[in-house]
């Protein structure tokens, strides 16, 4: 399959937005970092605790895992831009 110059373009607008909003989140959690005590830790222990389940072939744990993170992330977030 070739690429149209077209696709090309849209994947290189794709590309900028994705770095954006990773750098956006990249700060966001870098901060998090320093002000939160004990978030760095508790990050790689909930990270850990997905990569074990993974390891383990146990969908519903890692699944179960990767939620308790996320919702503690979403958390963070809406406490960070409430009102």
């Amino acid at each position: 399959m070739r690429s149209t110059p077209a696709a090309r373009a849209s994947g290189a607008m794709s590309a900028r937005v994705k770095f954006r909003r990773r750098s956006r989140t990249l700060r966001a959690r870098v901060r998090r970092g320093h002000q939160e005590e004990g978030a760095f830790a508790r990050t790689r222990r909930e990270h850990a605790a997905v990569h074990r389940a993974l390891v383990a072939r146990d969908p519903e744990a890692a699944r179960a895992a990767a939620a308790a993170h996320v919702g503690g992330v979403e958390e963070w977030l809406r406490a960070r831009t409430a009102g």
